[in-house]
């Protein structure tokens, strides 16, 4: 009964502090962009439906009109998946993983059946991954797979294994083709330098015929091909300028010297035919050649030459039961040209163009002829994707932002930063003495008349839906309540976005070549005169990058008081890894970035006097850690600059290394940001108060340490990162990743707390001595330990083989995520502080630490935290779900302090019971979506945002309203109210009865004031 009442209290509660939206609201305050990733495959099938296999585990089905998802299936990360393929049948076929196939409907996306033939085939040797090319052919109503491995599986039309051809491990580079009832196999064989061909039955994969032929002067071929011709399959082997084929059904071999007519580099691409003579596309730097086998013959079907700016880009050849065609894409400066060639011999050329500078070169192609026109699956250096109709660019769709690596939130300068630059019309005083006085006078009244319409539509609780336009012609000014920013993401493969955080819309794109970017810092923020500077960090083969844009237009910075700095900094040497320092130069007002390089030297961006100034006044409070591999970590100090040098050296103040077995998984990461802290302590409810303990150089991290019995124990630590002190070690037995691939420890870290998430395996991972009582995991090191602890290694011995003791550690009965709350206090007792004027790293004190564990029923991929502009508001924590989920949960119900019984002090105090299960309450879940068909019946349904990997959040101008974005595969955005919008009216206030009511007082007191004079009037003259 008291479980009852606990869990009805703790709903009330969850009830008052609901920060869902109303839902008239729902769909107008966030967005969501699903994406796939960047397709490594892309195939169209008869109907001209457009199915793709991405970098990001999804096989997907695009709309080929409008490059909408129609479905998509995603992969675990440990499933790699390698191919997807199509033909006339009803499903889609996708190989992942050793030997997983699976069969989609091509409609909806349904999986049809699914296989795993890993355990009917031996295991694969070491490399064997990289074997051969995986494909996927239709037989008799079932499929063939080729797997990475070169191992063959046959699968009936419902997915049941019929028979398996394993690879030979003497042989490599394996290919196969379908002729009638035969499958032709061919390998290549290093030892012996011969071609190994094999006819295998389709019915029961016996193995007919075998022979080995041996290509003559080739030891060691660059490519094995093998042409599909619909009677006579022919395996084509190339080396350098060499070609050796063999008629795989009549054992035919010929070869051929292309020198004499195509010159040392070549590369060759087969045609699938429909006779009896193969067909092939060569390509050089020169020119394109299609190229047809006569009895071992060359003959050139057709030819295009190209001059050396704009030779071959990429080909893509498509074959159907009528038709074949080859397309081939070259050019360069963003101008391409697409040649077509077709079995009629029909050779046609179109044109298209493709911004370099916002989508990189060209990639990838894959085409086919849908209803007499070809269509061009286009993939660019940036992720992008782009269907092209011949000539005419049909969809782009931004796959990069699928592969970000940060993000932020950039504020805009609100209205009053530009008047003080700008004149009443949004323009320079220059701007404004070309225009004539009459056309100056309609602009002046055109802008109050724009600002009245704002006004009417602010007072009637409306908001704008076309955002305030800045001097420039650009949407760069924020709104009143600074919901409206810029939210900035770079991706790995080096685009930058900048998104409209009302609408989701690019605000402005760039493409940064040639540079894997690890981070962005936002280093000035909007001002007078001075635009908001985004630095973005990363490295290339030569060196570490910077490269400085424009926050509002992505435009290049360059400083006129700074011109010895380009927009891009190249430093030569090893990866560094940048981090604010908190300290300002004097000469563009930007923050200073500190870099620290492997041998542990720290530079200054930018690297000027006025920045090197500006960082000595910090330099004796900064220190710097970095991880010692996954054994340790080490801090230093930060030493005087050196006279002549631009870099300062560090000396080794403390280091921290793990005991035997543990490995690092996991470090807490803190906004660089200053934090606003709303109060320094916490009152209890009988008015006393426990005082945060707010270092901001304390660190929480996860190791792992994984037993060869198959036990796993999970540690966490909070560290400062000053003194190297360690503040609290925790043991979780039977918890922690198994795997690399399996989901992290994921941790989170605000003032004083930290919340982080561990799966727990159960009794079964946890380890004897664990078991026992007797731990030697939460001994710093046993040996020089055993004495004080009182525990000898007979004591061990015998308690190994015990039976469990009532003092074993507390071990879950059961595998669940366990979320632990940690809280921070400068002391455990109320009222006490630290005694000294100002908190330091190096004080004998130790902290009191609170920590209460809780079960949350979801599988979580990333943890994040809300913010407002004074930290009023309660905190929400936001939680990533693996099922595609951004879920809220109040920090109330995270509350380490939660006890077993209230008392009347924690009622005052509005404390929870405790309860072990967060439960899941579907109203807190920020990623919902309105359809038509939920309009329907007015409520909301559940969109899945996959892949979270990421969770970021920034304040508005209101203290109840904090924004946040979700970035991993999808993106998504939204506005959070954790205590309710306090500081603003509800959307269904009764503004006119408001209006009437204010203008009946006026009247009123005007009336009763009009007979008031009256009647004092009266009175005198009596």
């Amino acid at each position: 009964m008291l479980s009852i009442a606990k869990r009805a209290l703790a709903a009330l509660a969850l009830a008052r502090g609901a920060a869902a939206l109303y839902r008239e609201d729902a769909g107008a305050y966030d967005w969501h962009t699903p994406l796939v990733g960047t397709p490594s495959q892309a195939r169209f099938d008869a109907a001209g439906r457009l199915f793709v296999a991405t970098n990001r585990n999804a096989v997907a089905s695009l709309e080929p009109t409008t490059g909408d998802i129609v479905w998509r299936q995603v992969l675990e990360a440990a499933d790699e998946l390698h191919g997807v393929f199509t033909d006339s049948a009803d499903a889609v076929v996708s190989l992942s993983g050793r030997a997983a196939i699976r069969a989609w409907n091509r409609q909806t996306g349904a999986a049809i059946w699914e296989t795993d033939a890993a355990p009917l085939l031996p295991p694969a040797p070491a490399g064997a991954a990289d074997c051969t090319t995986p494909s996927v052919l239709r037989a008799a109503a079932g499929v063939i797979a080729l797997l990475p491995t070169c191992d063959i599986v046959a699968l009936s039309a419902n997915g049941k294994v019929k028979w398996t051809l394993p690879r030979n491990d003497q042989e490599s580079l394996t290919r196969m083709a379908l002729t009638g009832n035969s499958l032709h196999v061919v390998t290549w064989s290093p030892a012996s330098a011969n071609i190994v061909s094999r006819k295998v039955d389709v019915a029961d994969g016996s193995v007919g015929t075998l022979a080995e032929h041996k290509p003559t002067d080739i030891e060691s071929p660059s490519q094995i091909i093998l042409a599909e011709a619909d009677d006579a399959p022919h395996a084509i082997v190339v080396s350098s300028s060499h070609m050796w084929g063999v008629n795989l059904e009549k054992s035919f071999s010929f070869e051929v010297d292309v020198s004499p007519y195509f010159g040392p580099q070549f590369t060759l691409h087969a045609i699938k035919s429909d006779g009896l003579n193969p067909e092939f596309v060569i390509v050089t730097p020169a020119f394109l050649q299609i190229l047809r086998i006569v009895e071992g013959d060359p003959t050139v079907v057709h030819s295009i030459e190209y001059n050396g700016a704009s030779a071959v880009k990429l080909l893509a050849t498509a074959a159907s039961r009528d038709s074949r065609v080859v397309a081939a894409v070259s050019g360069s400066n963003s101008k391409y040209t697409l040649s077509l060639w077709t079995t009629e011999q029909v050779a046609q050329t179109h044109s298209f163009e493709l911004d370099e500078s916002e989508f990189g070169g060209i990639a990838f192609i894959s085409g086919s002829p849908i209803e007499g026109m070809f269509q061009l699956t286009v993939v660019t250096q940036d992720g992008s994707v782009h269907l092209i109709n011949e000539d005419v660019i049909v969809w782009t769709r931004e796959e990069s932002l699928s592969q970000v690596a940060d993000a932020a939130f950039l504020d805009l300068p609100q209205s009053i930063v530009y008047s003080q630059q700008f004149d009443e019309l949004q323009e320079e005083p220059r701007v404004s003495a070309s225009i004539s006085p009459v056309e100056r006078y309609i602009r002046r009244w055109s802008v109050h008349l724009s600002k009245l319409m704002s006004l009417f539509g602010t007072l009637g609780g409306a908001e704008s839906s076309q955002p305030e336009q800045s001097a420039n012609g650009t949407a760069d000014l924020s709104d009143a309540h600074g919901f409206r920013k810029l939210l900035v993401l770079v991706s790995t493969t080096g685009k930058v976005n900048a998104l409209d955080t009302l609408t989701g819309q690019t605000v402005w794109s760039r493409y940064l070549p040639g540079i894997f970017f690890d981070s962005l810092h936002i280093v000035r923020t909007s001002r007078v005169k001075y635009p908001a500077i985004v630095v973005f960090v990363g490295h290339s083969s030569e060196g570490t990058v910077i490269w400085r844009l424009n926050g509002l237009n992505g435009n290049d910075f360059v400083s006129e008081k700074q011109p010895g700095i380009a927009a891009e900094t190249l430093i030569r040497g090893g990866d560094r890894i940048a981090s604010l320092i908190g300290a300002e130069e004097e000469d563009e007002h930007t923050q200073i970035l500190a870099l620290v390089d492997e041998h542990d030297e720290v530079s200054l961006f930018p690297n000027t006097p006025a920045a090197h100034v500006a960082f000595e006044a910090k330099r004796l409070t900064s220190h710097i850690f970095r991880t010692d591999g996954a054994d340790g970590l080490v801090g230093f100090a930060i030493n005087p600059r050196s006279v002549g040098l631009t870099t300062y050296s560090v000396s080794k103040t403390w280091e921290l290394r793990f005991p035997a077995g543990e490995k690092l998984v996991s470090v807490s990461e803190r906004d660089s940001s200053a934090e606003s802290v709303a109060s320094i302590g916490r009152v209890l409810g009988d008015r006393r108060v426990l005082y945060k303990y707010l270092n901001p150089n304390l660190l929480g991290l996860a190791t792992v340490r994984k037993e060869d019995q198959g036990t796993i124990t999970t540690f966490f630590y909070i560290i400062d990162t000053v003194s190297g002190a360690i503040h609290y070690r925790n043991a979780h037995h039977g918890a922690g990743p198994t795997t690399d691939a399996a989901d992290t420890i994921h941790v989170l870290q605000c003032e004083n707390w930290f919340v982080y998430s561990v799966w727990n395996h159960g009794p079964d991972a946890v380890s004897d001595e664990a078991w026992h009582g007797v731990s030697e995991a939460t001994i710093a090191d046993l040996p020089g330990n055993l004495k004080k602890k009182g525990l000898t290694k007979k004591k061990l011995k015998a308690a190994a083989t015990s039976k469990p003791s009532s003092g074993r550690p507390g071990v879950p009965d059961a595998k669940q995520l366990e979320v632990v709350a940690i809280e921070i206090y400068e002391s455990a007792k109320p009222d006490a502080r630290i005694a000294s004027t100002s908190l330091s790293s190096f004080s004998a004190s130790r902290p009191g630490i609170v920590a209460q564990a809780y079960v949350f029923p979801l599988p979580v991929t990333a943890i994040g935290v809300t913010k407002t502009q004074a930290s009023i508001t309660s905190r929400e924590v936001l939680i990533g779900i693996k099922t595609g989920m951004l879920y809220g949960l109040n920090k109330r119900f995270l509350d380490p302090r939660r006890p077993d019984r209230l008392t009347a002090e924690d009622k005052e105090a509005g404390m929870i019971p405790y309860s072990p299960n967060l439960g899941f309450a579907t109203r807190e879940v920020a990623s919902y979506s309105l359809n038509r068909l939920t309009k329907l019946f007015l409520c909301a349904a559940i969109n899945q945002v996959l892949g979270i990997e990421r969770i970021i959040s920034a304040p508005t101008n209101l203290e109840s309203t904090s924004l946040v974005a979700s970035y991993g595969l999808d993106l998504f955005c939204s506005r959070r109210v954790p205590s309710q919008s306090f500081d603003v009216l509800s959307p269904d206030f009764n503004y006119l009865g408001l209006i009437a009511t204010l203008v009946g007082l006026v009247v009123g007191i005007l009336v009763a004031k009009h007979f008031a004079d009256r009647k004092r009037l009266a009175d005198q003259w009596r």
